[in-house]
């Protein structure tokens, strides 16, 4: 959910390079473990997401970059929702999420570790206050790797239905190597 532009989500996504990505810079973000799942994936998407002590929150996200907060879910409603029926939809999508401000604007780069199916990605995006706000290049850090915005296999409901370990190796190869891995 968008803190920046409630009802609304403008984000940009890279790979990250692995290599560059330090332990350094992992002990100075905040870890959060994710672990989200799709009741529905059209017309709209619903997901249910639990961050580990946090809670279980419902999201709903349709077209031109809306997405509602519908509230969070109690346990056991939110764990029964999360691994009895997503599941029957698409994969569970799981990860560890660290946090790292962008110095700039007050902005956040969320850098996400894939556990799963979907590991050993590693994906960085930041959500920004408007659609066409001006990302300078000057102000990227140095782990930042191939911008992956436009490409809809790195979004996490597509990550859900074909898990990066279901990818052609091809394709595999390819990512792993922008990575440097």
């Amino acid at each position: 959910m968008s803190k920046l532009t409630p009802g609304k989500e403008y984000e940009r996504k890279f790979l990250v390079r692995a290599g560059l990505f330090t332990d350094a810079i992992r002990r100075t973000a905040r870890h959060l473990r994710i672990r989200q799942g799709w009741l529905a994936l059209a017309p709209a998407q619903v997901r249910v997401r639990h961050t580990h002590g946090e809670g279980y929150v419902l999201e709903i996200k349709g077209k031109d970059d809306l997405e509602i907060e519908c509230g969070s879910l109690a346990d056991p409603y939110g764990r029964e929702m999360l691994e009895k029926y997503a599941p029957k939809v698409a994969s569970i999508v799981e990860k560890t999420r660290h946090e790292i401000p962008a110095g700039f604007d007050g902005l956040l780069w969320e850098v996400d570790l894939f556990k799963g199916e979907n590991e050993p990605l590693l994906v960085a995006e930041i959500e920004m206050p408007t659609k066409h706000y001006p990302l300078l290049k000057r102000e990227l850090p140095a782990w930042l790797g191939l911008e992956v915005t436009d490409d809809p296999r790195f979004k996490n409901k597509n990550l859900a239905v074909r898990p990066f370990t279901r990818w052609p190796k091809s394709e595999q190869k390819k990512i792993l190597k922008l990575m440097g891995l």
